[in-house]
C-alpha cells in the first residue's frame, strides 16, 4: 500500500499481521482490522491500494513500520520510562541498544501508572553505606487474595542503594518475623549491620516484638509524625513504583488479578536491576552485591509458551513440553517460575519458549491535537466479518535456556433460560440498536459486508524469516486467501510444515473447506433477508432450542463490574458426497477471542484422530469384513459443563432480555476451552460404556466383545463406528444416545472431505477425493486444463535459486495464491494420494518466497490430479491376516540447496499404503504395530522393512563399528536395537519393486505408473 505522508511510504502488511492485525483485500477496496474492530479502509487506484485517511490519521497505523525492540524491552523491564530504560541499558549487560520510534501510549502503562504527582523525589539526608538506613512499610489489605493466600506486602528499601526486598503476608502480625529474616539475610550477604529502620506509626511496627528486636540488636527505630506519611516518603514512593509496575504488567498481558503477588515479586526483581534517581549510573543490585547484573534473560511477565519436560519424567512417546505462563524469576536457583497450564502447578524450569509479543492491548499511537479520533460503539451483526480463528501469536518465539530438570513447587491453589424463541424483525441499518464493538467514524462500502465470507488466517511461522517489505500489486492478493464457511476440520494452531513429517496441520482446515463454499449468509441480518430465510430461521430456532434443552446458560441481570463477551451466528449448508444440501446449519458461537487466560479459561488442548490412524482402521475393517456407520453428535460442545465463570451477551433471537446477560453453564462453541471440555466429556462416556483409548492415538477407541471388536474413530463431533454386525453398532449408538443427542448418517461414505466406498461383495474399500479435487481445480481455474499424466518432469530439481530476487519479481508473485494452492495439494496427498507426495513436499519448501517455476510446477500437480481425479487408495480384504509391511528409500543429497537427503517410508496394510511420508520416521513401524495391537491384530514376529540398499541393511543388522560408520548418530542405533529384538527385520528388495521410490524422487511416467499400480492406487475396479 502506498500512503503519502508517512515517514515510511509503504505500510508493511507483514508487520500488521505480526501485531495481530488483519488486512482484507477486495477487488476495489481493502480494510485493516485489529482483533476487535476495523482501523482503516482504503481503495484501489491503479495497481496499488490507498488508505482513506489524511496525513495525520495515517499515524494511527504508522507503528506497524517501526521496529518493536524498544517495546519488547519496555515490557520486559516492567514498563519503565524512556530515560530509565536508557540508564538501565548502560548500567547492565545483555540488553541491546534500542530506540523508541514515534511516541506511543502503552496500554499497560496507561492502565497501571496514570496518576497525579505526589511524593517528593528525594530525602533531605543521604546515607553513606548499605543498611545504614532501611525504610519499611506495609501495603494492604489487597482486595484480591493472592494465589498463595497473601493479602499484605511488607517492603524494605535500603536508603543508600535503593535496593528493595518484599515479603508477602497473610496477616500484619507477621511483620516482626519478616524483619528478623530480612536482617539476618542481608547482613550476611552484604557484610554490614542494620543500623536504623524508618516506618510509620502503624501498630504492625509499634509493638513489643519490634521493640525487642531493635533493642536486642542495637537498631534505631525512627517513626514518622502521626498523619505525615511524607516523612516515610522513600517507602511510600517505592510502594507506588512497585504497584505501578505490577499493574502495568498485569494489564499488558490481560492477566487475572489473582496473580498480583507474582507481578509484585517480578516488579521488585526488575527495580533492583534498573537505575533510579538516587543512583543514575549503577543499579541497586550492583551497589549491594558488588557485581553488574545481566538482564539478557529477562522476559515479558505473563507471556505464554512451552516449558521442557525433563527426560527422566517422561517416556519416549510422551510430549517433550507443556503449556505454561511465565510468572517471574526463581530466587534460589537459575530458572524461571512458570505456571503449568496442564497440571495447574507453579514450576521452576530453565528451558522455556515464550511468545512475548502477544498482548492484551497494543501500543496506541499518540494522536496529535485536532486529529479526528475514531469513535467506537457497540456493533451490529451487519458490521462484523467472521473469522475462523483469531490470530494467536507473533512471529518470534524467544528461546530461553538449555534443558534442565524442572522443580515442582507446592500446588497453588439467577433467572431460568427462556425457551420462548422469537426472531425479531430486522431494523434498518441506520436505526438498528447497536450491539458489540463497531466503529462509527469509519464508512465502509455496503458491498464490503455483503461479500464477506469466513477468512482463513494461518498463524505466522514462528521461525525468523526475511523481513523484506512487499508492495501488493494487481488483484491485491495476500498470501492468505478467503474462503467460505464449511464443515471441514477446525483450523489448527500452527501454519507450517511440521519438522517431523509432511502433514502441514496449519493448512488442512483451509484446504478441507475450499470445496464447501456456498451462498450461506454471513450475518444474522442477511439470514433474515435472504431467499432461504425461513430455513435459516428454522435452523436458528433449532439451535436455540438445543441450548435451552441443554441448559447452556442462565439469564442474569447485567452488572457494571462484568463485561460479557459477545456472540454471533454462523451459517453453513451441509452437503453430502453428491454436493446436495442435506441440512441448513445455524450455530451460535461465543467471541472467545475476548476471553482472558487465567480468568475464564485455562486448558485448550484437544486431540483429534489423524488420517494415518483412520486409514489403518479402514484397512483392518475391510480385512475383517466389518460394517461401518457414521454419526454426528448434535451440538456436541453443549454437553460439556463449564468450570470457569463466563458471561456472554444475550444472542439475537431471544426476546425481552435487553437488561440481561447469559451466565454460561456449558462450554458453547467459540469458547477457548470448548473443544478441550468436549473431548474430556465424551472420553469419559466411552470409558463408561466399555471402550478404551488406543495408546497410539487417543481418539481411536476400541471395545472387545468376545472374539470381535468395535472401533470408533472420533474427529471432534464426527465419528465412524465399525463392528462385525449392525446389531453391535446399534448397541454403541444406543449407549451414546443415552448421553448425547446423535444424528445417524447411515453407512460411512464421506468424512473430512474423503469419500469412502466399501464394496463388501469383493472385499475392497476405496478412499478418494474426487469431489474435493474438482472443487480445487475449479477454484484455481484448472477445470478445463489440458490433461497431464505425470505430476512433474522426470528428475525435477527445485531450488531457492528459482525464487524471486528483486522487489519487482516478488511483487509479481503476490498475485499468485501459491500458499493456498500448496495447502490444498497437501491436504489431498496427506489423505489419499501418495503418488504426488514427493513433488508437493518439495514445493512446500518455497512457501515464503515462491518463484514462477514453483508456481508452474504446482499448477502441473493440480492438472495431474484433475486428470486422475478418480484415483484413490484401494484396500483389499482377501488376505488371511492383517500384517504390516514397510518400504523405505532415500535419495542421498538430492536437495541442491543444502545437499540434504530425501527419505521416504510407506507402510502397507491390506495391500495398499496405510502410512506414507516423504521423510523417514524411525518410529513409524513401532507406532503402527502398537495401533494394530490395540485393534486386536498384534503382529506375530518381526515386521518386514524392505530396503534396496545393501549397505544400509548391513548397518542395521550388524552392530560392528569402523571408521566409515562413525558418523552414524547414536540415536540411529535405535533401529539396530529393534532388529536385535526381532521387532523389525530389514530385507533387500530390488529398486524396481521399491514402493517408497515415488516418495523420494521425481520419476518418469512409466516408472511412476508401475509403482502406483503396485501400491493399489487407481480408479475403482483395478
Amino acid at each position: 500500500m502506498h500512503i503519502p505522508g508517512l515517514d515510511k511510504r509503504l505500510l508493511s502488511v507483514g508487520k500488521l499481521a505480526g501485531r495481530g492485525m488483519r488486512v482484507e483485500f477486495k477487488s476495489s477496496s481493502c480494510i485493516i482490522w485489529s482483533a476487535k474492530r476495523a482501523i482503516a479502509s482504503g481503495k484501489k487506484i491503479g495497481k496499488a491500494y490507498f488508505l482513506d485517511c489524511e496525513q495525520e490519521e495515517a499515524r494511527l497505523v504508522e507503528y506497524a513500520g517501526a521496529e518493536s525492540g524498544w517495546e519488547l524491552w519496555h515490557a520486559r523491564l516492567g514498563h519503565p520510562g524512556r530515560s530509565g530504560m536508557d540508564k538501565t541499558q548502560r548500567a547492565t549487560s545483555g540488553m541491546p541498544a534500542v530506540k523508541q520510534g514515534i511516541e506511543k501510549l502503552c496500554s499497560g502503562c496507561m492502565k497501571g501508572k496514570l496518576t497525579i504527582d505526589t511524593f517528593p523525589s528525594q530525602s533531605l539526608t543521604r546515607t553513606s553505606r548499605v543498611l545504614e538506613l532501611v525504610h519499611t512499610d506495609v501495603m494492604g489489605p489487597m482486595k484480591t487474595v493472592s494465589k498463595g493466600g497473601a493479602r499484605f506486602v511488607l517492603t524494605f528499601v535500603d536508603d543508600y542503594s535503593r535496593f528493595v526486598a518484599v515479603y508477602f503476608m497473610k496477616h500484619k502480625s507477621e511483620v516482626a518475623a519478616r524483619l528478623s529474616e530480612f536482617k539476618a539475610f542481608y547482613e550476611n550477604q552484604w557484610g554490614k549491620h542494620l543500623k536504623c529502620i524508618r516506618s510509620d506509626n502503624g501498630t504492625e511496627f509499634v509493638n513489643k516484638k519490634i521493640a525487642h528486636i531493635c533493642a536486642r540488636n542495637g537498631i534505631m527505630h525512627q517513626r514518622t509524625v502521626p498523619y505525615s506519611p511524607q516523612q516515610n516518603g522513600v517507602a511510600e514512593r517505592m510502594n507506588r513504583t512497585i504497584m505501578e509496575k505490577a499493574r502495568s504488567m498485569l494489564y499488558y498481558k490481560g492477566i487475572d488479578m489473582q496473580w498480583w503477588a507474582e507481578a509484585v515479586s517480578t516488579a521488585v526483581y526488575l527495580i533492583n536491576r534498573s537505575t533510579n534517581s538516587a543512583n543514575s549510573d549503577v543499579t541497586p543490585f550492583e551497589v549491594g552485591f558488588k557485581m553488574k547484573p545481566s538482564i539478557e534473560h529477562l522476559r515479558v511477565f505473563g507471556s505464554q509458551g512451552y516449558a521442557h519436560i525433563d527426560d527422566a519424567k517422561r517416556t519416549k512417546l510422551e510430549p517433550k513440553s507443556y503449556r505454561c505462563m511465565f510468572l517471574g524469576y526463581a530466587e534460589n536457583t537459575k530458572g524461571y517460575r512458570v505456571f503449568n497450564l496442564e497440571r495447574s502447578k507453579v514450576v521452576i524450569s530453565r528451558s522455556v519458549k515464550l511468545d512475548e509479543r502477544e498482548v492484551e492491548g497494543i501500543y496506541d499511537t499518540v494522536i496529535p491535537d485536532k486529529v479526528p479520533v475514531v469513535k467506537y460503539i457497540r456493533d451490529t451483526d451487519e458490521a462484523v466479518i467472521p473469522v475462523v480463528r483469531p490470530y494467536d501469536g507473533d512471529e518470534t518465539m524467544e528461546d530461553v535456556e538449555e534443558s534442565a530438570p524442572d522443580v515442582e513447587m507446592d500446588e497453588i491453589e439467577s433467572a431460568p433460560f427462556e425457551t420462548g424463541i422469537i426472531i425479531p424483525q430486522v431494523l434498518d441499518p441506520e436505526t438498528q440498536e447497536p450491539r458489540g464493538d463497531e466503529i462509527t467514524g469509519y464508512q465502509a462500502p455496503r458491498q464490503a459486508f455483503q461479500e464477506d465470507r469466513l477468512v482463513f488466517q494461518p498463524e505466522i511461522n514462528r521461525t525468523r524469516r526475511s523481513r523484506d517489505r512487499m508492495l501488493l500489486l494487481e488483484n491485491g492478493n495476500s498470501s492468505e486467501d478467503t474462503s467460505e464457511g464449511s464443515d471441514g476440520p477446525p483450523s489448527p494452531k500452527r501454519a507450517r510444515i511440521d519438522d517431523e513429517g509432511l502433514i502441514a496441520e496449519a493448512v488442512l482446515a483451509y484446504a478441507a473447506s475450499v470445496g464447501e463454499a456456498d451462498d450461506a449468509p454471513s450475518t444474522y441480518s442477511h439470514a433474515l433477508k435472504g431467499e432461504d430465510n425461513s430455513k435459516w430461521i428454522q435452523a436458528m430456532q433449532a439451535e436455540l432450542k438445543a441450548h435451552a434443552d441443554n441448559g447452556s446458560w442462565t439469564l442474569v441481570p447485567k452488572r457494571q463490574d462484568i463485561r460479557p463477551i459477545g456472540c454471533r451466528w454462523i451459517f453453513a449448508k451441509k452437503r453430502n458426497e453428491h454436493r446436495q444440501v442435506v441440512r441448513y446449519k445455524a450455530r451460535l458461537v461465543a467471541k472467545g477471542f475476548k476471553q482472558k487466560f487465567g480468568v475464564d479459561f485455562f486448558e485448550t488442548y484437544s486431540p483429534v484422530a489423524n488420517m494415518n490412524s483412520i486409514r489403518v482402521v479402514l484397512a483392518v475393517v475391510v480385512r475383517k469384513g466389518y460394517v461401518t456407520e457414521q454419526l454426528d453428535v448434535d451440538t456436541a460442545f453443549l454437553n460439556s459443563d463449564l468450570k470457569e465463570e463466563v458471561y456472554m451477551e444475550v444472542p439475537n433471537g431471544i426476546a425481552n432480555a435487553e437488561k440481561m446477560m447469559c451466565k454460561l453453564d456449558k462450554a458453547i462453541y467459540g469458547l477457548k476451552q470448548a473443544a478441550s471440555a468436549w473431548i474430556k466429556t465424551i472420553h469419559a462416556v466411552f470409558l463408561q460404556i466399555g471402550f478404551r483409548s488406543s495408546g497410539a492415538d487417543q481418539c481411536i477407541y476400541v471395545k472387545r466383545q468376545d472374539d470381535n471388536y468395535v472401533y470408533v474413530c472420533l474427529y471432534v463431533d464426527d465419528m465412524i463406528i465399525a463392528a462385525k454386525t449392525s446389531r453391535e453398532i446399534q448397541e454403541v449408538k444406543t449407549a451414546l444416545k443415552s448421553s448425547f443427542r446423535m444424528k445417524e448418517l447411515g453407512k460411512a461414505k464421506f468424512i473430512l472431505g474423503v469419500e469412502i466406498d466399501h464394496d463388501h461383495n469383493c472385499s475392497k474399500l476405496m478412499i478418494r477425493q474426487t469431489r474435493y479435487i474438482d472443487d480445487v481445480a475449479s477454484r484455481f481455474n484448472q477445470e478445463d486444463a489440458k490433461a497431464v499424466v505425470n505430476p512433474c518432469e522426470s528428475g525435477l530439481k527445485l531450488s531457492k535459486k528459482q525464487s524471486p530476487t528483486t522487489d519487482v519479481d516478488r511483487a509479481e508473485m503476490q498475485s499468485k495464491p501459491y500458499r493456498s494452492l500448496i495447502g490444498c495439494l497437501l491436504y489431498i496427498t496427506t489423505c489419499t494420494r501418495p503418488d504426488v507426495m514427493y513433488v508437493i513436499t518439495q514445493l512446500s519448501r518455497f512457501l515464503e518466497n515462491p518463484g514462477q517455476q514453483h508456481w508452474k510446477a504446482a499448477i502441473r500437480v493440480l492438472r495431474y490430479l484433475k486428470t486422475t481425479r478418480d484415483y484413490g487408495i484401494i484396500y483389499d480384504g482377501s488376505a488371511s491376516e492383517v500384517t504390516a509391511t514397510a518400504y523405505t528409500d532415500a535419495d542421498w543429497g538430492s536437495n541442491i540447496d543444502d545437499r540434504r537427503s530425501v527419505s521416504g517410508i510407506t507402510v502397507i496394510i491390506g495391500g495398499a499404503p496405510a502410512i506414507y511420508k516423504s521423510k523417514y520416521q524411525r518410529t513409524e513401524v513401532l507406532w503402527v504395530r502398537a495401533l494394530l495391537k490395540d485393534l486386536g491384530h498384534e503382529q506375530v514376529g518381526a515386521t518386514w522393512v524392505w530396503e534396496d540398499n545393501q549397505g544400509a541393511i548391513g548397518l542395521a543388522s550388524n552392530a560392528g563399528y569402523n571408521a566409515r560408520t562413525k558418523h552414524v548418530d547414536i540415536r540411529h542405533h535405535f533401529i539396530r536395537e529393534n532388529v536385535a529384538h526381532d521387532i523389525i527385520v530389514v530385507k533387500y528388495i530390488s529398486t524396481m519393486d521399491q514402493l517408497a521410490d515415488m516418495l523420494t524422487k521425481a520419476l518418469g511416467t512409466k516408472r511412476l505408473n508401475y509403482l502406483i499400480q503396485a501400491s493399489c492406487i487407481g480408479p475403482k475396479g483395478i
